[in-house]
């Protein structure tokens, strides 16, 4: 068998197994990015529609809080990471935290934007699992607004639909 077609084997292989399990096996895997200088690594992994999100567990995390950040026009999940925002939260608050690439930027551009910014919030809380018992910190800025705003005020809204996620002020 030539290499040709040792690799065109592996490549149907590949599209059935794709076929056979489903494309989000693909999207959800995680995979290191990096790690802080304590050896805390950086996790970068994509949801379903491709969006990419970056996290950091910390070690002595606070089980029942985690910090979602949402980024600016001109910036992107890197941003928080670069600026140390998601060290600081780790080292000094003890905090999980998500930062998201929102659509149509960096990392997830082939994302479109939705039309409607809340549910697709909602939808991304719920396949990061974020709701486990746990109350979100959303920390948004510029563009990042104009999906928490919603949010926040569809959270005070329906308190009764979001009981298990305090927004903190």
């Amino acid at each position: 068998m030539s290499n040709q077609e040792r690799l065109l084997v592996v490549g149907l292989f590949y599209l059935g197994f794709a076929f056979y399990f489903g494309a989000e096996y693909f999207y959800h895997r995680e995979r290191e990015l990096g790690s802080f200088a304590d050896g805390t690594p950086v996790i970068g992994g994509r949801l379903k529609d491709g969006t990419f999100y970056r996290s950091v567990i910390a070690s002595e995390n606070r089980q029942d809080l985690v910090a979602l950040l949402l980024h600016g026009s001109a910036f992107s999940s890197r941003t928080w990471e670069s600026i140390g925002t998601l060290e600081f939260l780790k080292s000094n608050m003890s905090l999980s935290s998500i930062a998201v690439d929102l659509p149509s930027y960096k990392d997830s551009k082939s994302v479109p934007v939705p039309k409607n910014k809340l549910a697709y919030l909602i939808n991304m809380i719920f396949e990061l699992e974020v709701f486990d018992d746990k109350r979100i910190i959303l920390i948004a800025a510029s563009v990042g607004g104009a999906y928490a705003l919603p949010y926040v005020l569809q959270s005070k809204i329906n308190q009764n639909e979001f009981k298990k996620n305090e927004i903190l002020e």
